[in-house]
């Protein structure tokens, strides 16, 4: 799936919770994708930290992963799916569990990718994403378009804007008001 151009972050985080954290991602910068010509091991630790520091965390790079609070381990999900460099990335919850602080943080990592941030490849545009996300107040504030589905049926399409207003998703989401 990586070499696809494909990366995803899970719900349920699994690192490898014995190994530091920079060795967490230094396992996806592994892939055939992430690795160009010629740079095998003088770029695999550079590349690793580029990607921590990306997702807020290079600080911690030699802490173990079993040592990461929840919002952490996110961020290093994260860290280990941008390392790939990815055409597509899927996150999912990617605010479940955090803090409001916490969320703020991943908020802004995300929308910085997406906006073409600054790593590996991504100059001037970052990867398309799909986000599954039940904070859609923070999802609002970083998504340019949202599908709504509704018991695996899709029930609206649009802007920010049109999402919160359209009478479907309100209907679905809160029910119907008795007038």
């Amino acid at each position: 799936i990586v070499n696809m151009g494909i990366a995803c972050t899970f719900q349920n985080m699994r690192p490898f919770r014995r190994l530091p954290i920079i060795a967490n991602v230094m396992v996806s910068c592994l892939s055939p994708r992430a690795m160009k010509r010629g740079e095998w091991v003088k770029r695999l630790g550079a590349k690793a930290m580029d990607a921590l520091e990306f997702a807020g965390i290079s600080d911690m790079a030699l802490e173990k992963a079993s040592t990461l609070s929840q919002g952490d381990l996110k961020r290093l999900e994260v860290a280990r799916a941008v390392a790939t460099e990815p055409d597509l990335l899927l996150l999912d919850e990617p605010f479940g569990g955090l803090s409001p602080a916490e969320t703020d943080l991943m908020a802004k990592s995300i929308k910085r990718l997406h906006k073409g941030g600054r790593f590996g490849r991504l100059h001037s545009e970052g990867p398309a994403m799909i986000i599954v996300e039940h904070k859609l107040q923070w999802l609002m504030k970083i998504v340019d378009h949202i599908i709504v589905l509704n018991f695996g049926t899709l029930i609206a399409s649009g802007t920010p804007d049109e999402i919160i207003k359209d009478p479907h998703v309100i209907e679905a989401y809160l029910g119907k008001g008795d007038t």
